[in-house]
Order: C-alpha cells, then sequence, then structure tokens
C-alpha cells in the first residue's frame, strides 16, 4: 500500500483555536492509503481529491489532543519520527514547495528573509515537482 500524505494545518481545528500570533506548528498529516497503481492511474485526480479532502475532515481537536497525550507517554521523544525509508529505501515522496515565496513576505520583527537554504538531506527517493512551461503559458504540473 501506499500513502497519499499531505499536512493539515491544525491552527484553527483546536479548541480553542490557537492565537492569531502563535509561531510555531500545529500540523498533522492525512494519509489516505491506496495502492501505487491507483495513484498514478489516468484520470486518478479527482479520487485523489476527493481522499484528500475526507482524511481533512478527519483531522480534527480530539485526534491532536490524542497525538499530544501519545507523545507525552513516550520516554524518549528523539525515537518518534515517520514511518519513512527515503534513503535507499522503497518510499518516494514528491512536494513543489520550491515555487513558494511566502518567506520574502514574511517577516519575523527583526527583517524579511532574502532567500531560504533548502537542507540537503540524505534522500534519494525524493521527487521535486516544478513548473512546467507549455505553449507559453505556466501551468502546475
Amino acid at each position: 500500500m501506499s500513502a497519499l500524505m499531505h499536512a493539515i494545518n491544525g491552527r484553527s481545528r483546536l479548541k480553542p483555536p490557537l492565537l492569531t500570533d502563535y509561531i510555531g506548528n500545529v500540523v498533522m498529516h492525512g494519509r489516505p492509503e491506496l495502492t501505487f497503481g491507483e495513484i498514478v492511474a489516468p484520470g486518478a485526480s479527482p479520487r485523489l481529491a476527493a481522499l484528500a479532502r475526507a482524511s481533512n475532515v478527519e483531522v480534527n481537536d480530539a485526534l491532536y489532543r490524542a497525538s499530544v497525550e501519545w507523545v507525552a507517554g513516550v520516554p524518549d521523544k528523539r525515537r518518534i519520527g515517520l514511518n519513512y525509508n527515503g534513503f535507499l529505501g522503497p518510499h518516494v515522496a514528491g512536494t513543489s514547495w520550491q515555487g513558494l515565496t511566502a518567506h520574502k513576505a514574511w517577516d519575523f520583527g527583526f527583517w524579511t528573509l532574502k532567500g531560504v537554504r533548502w537542507p540537503e538531506p540524505e534522500l534519494d527517493g525524493f521527487v521535486f515537482g516544478s513548473r512546467v512551461e507549455t505553449a507559453g503559458t505556466r501551468t502546475k504540473e
């Protein structure tokens, strides 16, 4: 099985919601499971979108609180991680983050960032999607 994993912002899902000036992350991963063949099948996009939306609804205040309780019970927090083997392993991840430009507008009280340096993780199974120009029109692929 494969997982169509995506980050879900939990700030507004907590009861009560976090303050708008909270600077930390509150992220849970939605992960509908299906076969790789189902993910890459022609015409799969509507089904993939529906699965992602459905997993979005499942991530709520109760799930965040249960996760925090579980983490609190783990004696050595360094042992917590994603079950993902991206280095010489069978897993492949895809992302299109390099097109994001929000860092140019974020001001953390001292200045806006001039750029973001992407770390060099030990991953051999990472695919970075990019924008493709088709007949002079920019589209996301």
